[in-house]
């Protein structure tokens, strides 16, 4: 609220809006959500034979049945499982299979580019939305990966805010904020 005023009181101003993540957390938390979709994956292809990608973040998992599921994805995931004597995949307890899915997940710098440019789209929506901010006054720069050693490691999931003097301004210094998303 406080940028969307300060913009609405310099109408000369441009936002630029660079999102941030942490290889570090947010690696982890992208694994887990990639884990999620996988066993909703598996729900989605038996109640409506396979339907659309995009209908995996509608999909409701009961605490019951996610048992069934993930094992259902553990089965489909290609990575070597532990196999009995007659090389049949071995059953695992849900923690196990969690565990070895996880651990299976790559998430690369790309992940985390788009997730700092969500991020980043997110504040910027927001502004324009709820802040009444013109749209061609705020733009999306490149994202930031990692913390500063400054930085405490929760501060990476947000959005850096700077400001851009208006045309004709050369030397002006550039005032920087921080625009946490949470």
């Amino acid at each position: 609220e406080t940028v969307a005023k300060a913009l609405a009181d310099r109408p000369g101003l441009r936002l630029d809006l660079a999102g941030r993540a942490d290889p570090a957390t947010d690696r982890e938390a992208l694994r887990r959500l990639a884990l999620e979709r996988a066993v909703k994956a598996q729900k989605l292809r038996e109640t409506v034979g396979g339907g659309d990608p995009a209908a995996i973040d509608q999909v409701r998992l009961e605490p019951q049945e996610y048992g069934k599921y993930l094992e259902r994805a553990w089965r489909a995931a290609k990575f070597d499982k532990p196999r009995n004597a007659l090389g049949l995949v071995k059953a695992q307890p849900v923690p196990e299979m969690e565990r070895m899915m996880l651990a299976h997940i790559e998430v690369g710098d790309g992940e985390l580019v788009r997730l700092a440019n969500d991020r980043a789209q997110q504040a910027k929506n927001w502004l324009i939305g709820h802040g009444k901010v013109e749209g061609e006054r705020v733009y999306i720069v490149a994202p930031k990966l990692g913390v500063d050693d400054a930085q405490r490691v929760d501060d990476a999931r947000r959005a850096d805010v700077g400001t851009a003097a208006p045309a004709g301004a050369a030397g002006a210094p550039v005032p920087r904020v921080d625009l946490r998303l949470k």
